[in-house]
Parts: structure tokens; sequence; C-alpha cells
């Protein structure tokens, strides 16, 4: 069997495998005999019949000396590589949200074997954590397919898994046929030649060695984030609210507004030079777009990177950084619609090539339109999926809720090293579960269940994370006061009334979103109040010498502040 590779498969020929994990717990049956008895022959037949049908997965990639491109070559004596291990680690924390190291989930997915020549298309492996679960790890040529042909494969081998059949229904089985690619040969030639560009073998223009990719570092860890769909609407409707578009001009999908959000987020949390350059890439895919369409169930790549160029980070810095970066991409997303397939490689070309020295790079991978969640091998839906792969560009991956509709459940980010990625992760966190930087600001803080956890990582190899997180904490772009009432207790509703009703403080304002706020808003606040010709200070100073004088006047001010530490101890200690 030979499948020749499209122009959409060709650009990501170099391009790094796509790795994925997928975590599945387990009631019963969980033992390592079980596993061995039970699970495993069932997985191990099961993906037998699936390849059948997905025939080219077993093959491998080459270059013939007269063909014009590469091609998929399945031969009688191909195979897929399976790896059977157990790990000891703890699945419910490793499968978790939380902050993770990355090796551990990297140990998840099997080594891809390399080959300049004639290079595997797909690799597995299966991971037993005893009594409690197993994880399947997923490794393929980025060149064989994209992320929706990866998931139909795991939706497919999951179905023939669960009902031991030999058949796939007809939205699973694969679309083989190439010719439906309709699309200028000559664009060919340019992707060879951008990849021949960033290559470093000048001369082999043949060769199938991927492109280099950076050393993960035993630093990297990895978090998982949520934007519910509550979040969702309230962006959209903040981005109507302060763009000056007319709202119809703006197409305001979640992938438009939660993506908006999250490259703002990024850029903040970098920091640095405001005018260096940033660019934003996504991969868009064409099945939709060609004439003629191309079917869902397409095997192979129909996905093209689009990229947003030419911008400096002070435009997502300022107050409308949000809306202007939903407006910069709801114009990308709407213009692929009107644009023929060779200015789009035009533009992605030139952009790429033109890169400067020190651009804040950001890319999205997955989707949140995959239904990934939907496949069950016969021992319920996956608890967790991740993209593992995205560790090496520092990109963010994205995908549906696994329990609730709508939204954004899972936008996983690699951070390149810990010493200077700590305080992105608490900056990301905090923008939208708010965990590392919870409690009233205290000497004496509760540590919660998931704070220890993010901590305990790192307490046999990393002694000195409590001066990296403490100088995080020192430099955050952002500070978050929140109501916790295990701590804060009755002093909540004492600050709420200084402040509404006798006006003795003045509110920083937050944002309505998150619920955080800002360095820029804590000092406009402090100086409204400093401020020697401020009203708004004067009030407040008047109104402290009326409350002084009040409690002083009724003889209320008489061991005050004793009783007072003594009730706070008391509201913080009963609760624990």
């Amino acid at each position: 069997m030979v499948l020749p590779l499209t122009f959409f498969d060709l650009r990501w020929l170099k391009f790094h495998p796509t790795e994925r994990v997928m975590f599945y717990k387990l009631i019963k049956d969980s033992s390592l005999e079980s596993f061995l008895s039970v699970i495993l022959p069932k997985l191990e037949l099961s993906l037998s019949v699936v390849l059948r049908h997905y025939l080219p997965l077993a093959g491998r990639l080459t270059w013939g000396s007269q063909d014009p491109r590469p091609s998929i070559v399945v031969s009688w004596n191909d195979y897929v590589s399976l790896t059977v291990a157990e790990s000891d680690a703890d699945f419910y924390r490793i499968s978790g949200k939380g902050l993770r190291p990355e090796t551990e989930i990297r140990s998840l997915v099997p080594e891809f074997p390399l080959s300049c020549d004639s290079p595997s298309v797909l690799s597995l492996q299966v991971t037993l954590f005893p009594n409690q679960g197993f994880c399947i790890g997923i490794a393929a040529h980025h060149s064989a397919m994209d992320g929706k042909t990866v998931v139909r494969f795991i939706k497919s081998w999951a179905h023939i898994c669960k009902h031991g059949a030999t058949d796939l229904p007809d939205d699973l089985s694969p679309f083989l046929d190439r010719t439906i690619i309709n699309v200028p040969a000559s664009l060919d030639a340019k992707i060879f030649e951008l990849l021949t560009h960033f290559s470093e073998e000048k001369d082999s223009f043949r060769s199938l060695k991927l492109l280099p990719t950076k050393e993960i570092s035993p630093d990297v860890v990895r978090v998982t984030l949520e934007l519910t769909l509550e979040n969702i609407e309230k962006l959209r409707e903040r981005a109507k609210r302060e763009s000056t578009r007319s709202h119809l001009e703006l197409h305001l999908s979640t992938f438009v507004v939660a993506n908006a959000y999250l490259w703002t987020c990024l850029v903040k949390t970098r920091g640095g030079d405001v005018n260096r350059p940033v660019r934003f890439m996504y991969a868009a895919d064409f099945r939709n777009r060609l004439d003629p369409p191309v079917p869902e169930k397409y095997f192979g790549n129909c996905v093209f990177p689009i990229g947003c160029f030419g911008y400096k980070a002070n435009v997502f810095l300022r107050e409308d950084g949000f809306v202007n970066m939903v407006e910069i991409l709801s114009d990308s997303v709407r213009s692929i619609g009107s644009q023929k397939i060779e200015t789009i490689c035009e533009l992605y070309i030139d952009g790429t090539k033109n890169v400067k020295l020190g651009t804040q790079s950001g890319s999205i991978t997955g989707s949140n339109q995959f239904g990934l969640y939907g496949s069950d091998f016969g021992w319920g839906k996956p608890c967790n999926s991740e993209i593992v792969s995205i560790d090496r560009n520092e990109a963010f991956s994205t995908s549906e809720r696994r329990d609730k509709p709508g939204g954004v459940e899972d936008l996983g980010y690699g951070q390149s090293s810990l010493n200077s990625g700590i305080k992105g992760l608490v900056f990301l966190e905090t923008v939208w579960k708010r965990v590392l930087l919870r409690g009233y600001p205290s000497s004496k803080v509760a540590l919660r269940g998931h704070d220890a956890n993010v901590y305990s990582l790192f307490a046999n190899t990393r002694k000195f994370v409590f001066d990296r997180v403490t100088t995080c904490l020192k430099t955050c772009d952002v500070i978050d006061i929140r109501k916790c009432a295990e701590i804060e207790g009755k002093l909540c509703d004492f600050i709420e009334l200084l402040t509404e009703e006798l006006e003795v403080s003045v509110k920083v304002q937050r944002d309505e979103i998150t619920g955080w706020f800002s360095k820029e808003s804590l000092r406009d606040t402090v100086k409204s109040v400093m401020h020697k010709n401020s009203e708004i200070g004067s009030l407040v100073k008047r109104n402290h010498e009326k409350l002084k004088d009040t409690l002083v006047s009724l003889g209320l001010l008489s061991g005050y502040a004793e009783k007072f530490v003594d009730e706070l101890e008391n509201q913080v200690y009963d609760k624990n």
C-alpha cells in the first residue's frame, strides 16, 4: 500500500511527533493480574483489528529517488510498536489538573523511533498504575495525520475494544482517497523551500530527519486551567462592550474569545520590553474550506498554520489589550474563508521567514470540538487527556470540558523552566482559578490540600522552591486578595462595612471577569487617597476622625486591640 503525502502533510514533514496521553480510572479489576489477563489482551486484540481499517498507521515514511514527494508505504512485515509499562506514581495526581512535573507525563508516551530514511508512523504505550488506573500514550508522525485524524483513530480503537466489533460505523471509517485534496501543485515547492530554510542539512533535501527540538529541562512543570461556559459568555460580552466595532463585525466564537484572553495573559506574564515583537499561531482546518469539500473522516492532514504577525507587545499590554486581540483573531479567522490557499500559504511563509530575534511566540493546538472524552474502551470515558508534545515548543493545548457542555476545560501549559516560569504559572492560575494566591495576607496562612501538593512536587529535588515562590510573589504582575471565609471569617464583612457604609476606606477596582486587580489599579487607588488635594482622601480622613471620636466618647476602645486580636484568632482557628 502506498499513500502519497499531500500539500497539507508536507508542512509537518520535519515537525516533532504529535504526542498524547489519555488516563482511565479503574473502579474494579485494577490489579496487575487483572490488567495482564483481561485489559491488556482486549487492548491488543482490538488494536490489531482497528489497524486493518487504519492500515497506513502500520507503515513507514519513505521518499524514493524518483518520487516528487514522500509517501507512507505499508509492507507485509510492518507493524505498530506497543510498549507495556508499570508505574508506581500517584495516578490521581499525575492525571489531575494541578501543577505536576513534565518528566512524569513524558514518561507515559513511547519513545518515537526516528530515522532519516524511513521513520515509523505510529508508536503506542500502555501504562498500568496498579489498583488505580491505566493510560494510553500515543506518538504519531505529524506528517501522517492531524489532530482530528488522531482522535478519530482513538475513537475507532475504543469502539472495537468496547463492543468486540470487527467493523466500524461509517462516521469512524477513514477516507483514504488523496485525490480529494485540490491544491495547486506549485505550492509543494514553496513548502520544500521553507523546510530547507530552517533545516540544518541544507544539502540533504530529501532527508526525513526531524528538525531539532529543545531539551526538556527537569524543572519543566505543567498546569491545566479552565474557562467555564459562564466565563466564556462574560468574555464575549466584555468584547462586545469594549470594542468600537459592531458585534456583528466580530467573530466571537469560543475559540476567539478564549485564546484572545489566553494570549493577553501570556504577554503580560512575560513582562520585559513593551516594544518586543510578538506572534500568535494556530492551525486552521480546511476540510470545509476547499473546493470540493473534504470529508470530515479524511485520513491525514488537512490543517495549515495561520499566523498573527507584525505586532508588538504593547498592543496587548494596554487596558484594551484583550479586545485588541479579539479583533485581530476575529479578522484572522474570518479571512480564512475568503482567501485562497495560495494567499494563505504566502502570508505564512513570509511571516515565518521574517520573524525577528527576541520575538515572543505562542501557539495553540487541539480543539474543543474533537469530542475526545467519548473514547470509552469499555472501562468508562477518560478522566483526563493531555497533549504532551506542547512542551517541545511552549504551546498551549485546548479541549472540550469533560463533564459539562460549553467552555474550554483544558488549557495545558508546558513552561520552559521553573526558575523563569513559576511567576507565569502563578499568574495564569490566578487568572483562571486563583489558587496559589488565595487567602487574606497574613504571616500565618493555612495551606490547603491543593497548595500543599503544589509545593510537595519539588520537596525532594528543589529545596529552594520557597525562595523562588517568594521572589515571584514580590514581583508578581497581579495581586489577588480573595475572600476566603476559612481564613477571613467575619473580618471580611467588617472591612466591607468600613468601606461601603462608613466610608473610612476605599475599594480597589477588580476586573469583573477574573476578580483580580492589577498593580496599576492598586497604585491609582492609593494615589486617590493619599494625594493632598484628593476629595476622596479628605472624605476618608474626616470619616476616620468621626469614627475615632465616636469610639473614644463611648469608651469602646478600652481593651479594643486585645479583644480584636483574640476574636480574630478564634475566627481563624475555630475553622481548623
